[in-house]
């Protein structure tokens, strides 16, 4: 047992995420479940029907029958005050024909507060397997449940199982596309800028072609002078580059791409400019 002498199980981390997860708590009735409470009342002959969502704090009445129309806010009991905690610790049916006798019912505060005589509840189910909650009816008075009546609570409270797993599996199906939708848009932004810059080198090696064209007769040294003091680069310098600062220097296509590429103040120098010092000294 846990706080307030609940069942471990009410405070499961696992099961408390499965009832988040089906966005039903604090939430306006709906015909899929009022179906079914109607119907759970109309076939054991209860006054009162529901179909709960229990969390920490509250069993939340999802759909309720036989009680007054109520603000969302204050269709719910306490967990501790709710039967419905039996249900999650057991994730076995509770059917009792005299709740005021019944050692496992009589000291729940519900069964006062409401005035419950009698109680038949079953476990209602997530798509994990975790019970969220119950599908339950109340007699004002003790009476018994025929094996009918308790078989067809069964088929109701699967239906309502059902309904939560059809939920969940779209709000999975939904993230996944949403996911999907996200990967193809990085997909395009990665493309664009790819073709953005296999269009800015197209650009810069048409740009180089014609300088070493126009530089072709100018004097300049031998050998690259950008490929650094280790080891050098022994390619035939072709292209004259500089930067801001007005030094400049000789290299390769390789490294005068390379250098025009990293570091945004270098370019395809004139002839006149004389020394990329920084480049020559690296």
């Amino acid at each position: 047992m846990s706080a307030a002498g609940l069942p471990a199980a009410v405070f499961d981390p696992g099961r408390l995420a499965a009832v988040r997860s089906t966005g039903l708590l604090d939430t306006e009735p709906e015909e899929e479940f009022d179906a079914l409470t109607r119907l759970a009342a109309e076939v054991t002959g209860a006054r009162r029907a529901f179909v709960t969502v229990v969390d920490d704090r509250r069993s939340f009445w999802k759909s309720c029958v036989g009680v007054p129309d109520l603000p969302v806010e204050q269709r719910q009991n306490l967990v501790h005050e709710s039967p419905c905690h039996i249900l999650i610790a057991t994730d076995a049916p509770l059917i009792s024909e005299d709740a005021r006798q019944d050692v496992r019912m009589k000291d729940v505060p519900a069964v006062e507060q409401l005035g419950i005589g009698a109680w038949a509840g079953v476990p209602v189910h997530d798509r994990g397997g975790f019970v969220i909650g119950g599908l339950c009816v109340v007699a004002d008075e003790a009476r018994d449940w025929s094996p009918v009546q308790v078989r067809t609570l069964h088929t109701l409270a699967e239906a309502a199982s059902a309904q939560i797993k059809l939920r969940q599996e779209l709000d999975r199906t939904r993230a996944q596309a949403q996911q999907l939708e996200a990967l193809a848009r990085q997909e395009q932004r990665l493309r664009a800028e790819a073709e953005q810059r296999a269009d800015a080198a197209a650009e810069l090696a048409a740009r180089m072609r014609v300088a070493a064209a126009a530089q072709v007769g100018v004097p300049h040294p031998g050998v690259c002078q950008l490929g650094g003091a280790d080891g050098g680069c022994d390619a035939p310098a072709e292209i004259k580059v500089a930067d801001s600062w007005g030094d400049s220097a000789w290299g390769c296509p390789r490294h005068v791409e390379e250098v025009i590429l990293n570091v945004r103040s270098v370019f395809i120098a004139s002839e006149e400019l004389g020394g990329l010092g920084s480049y020559l000294r690296r």
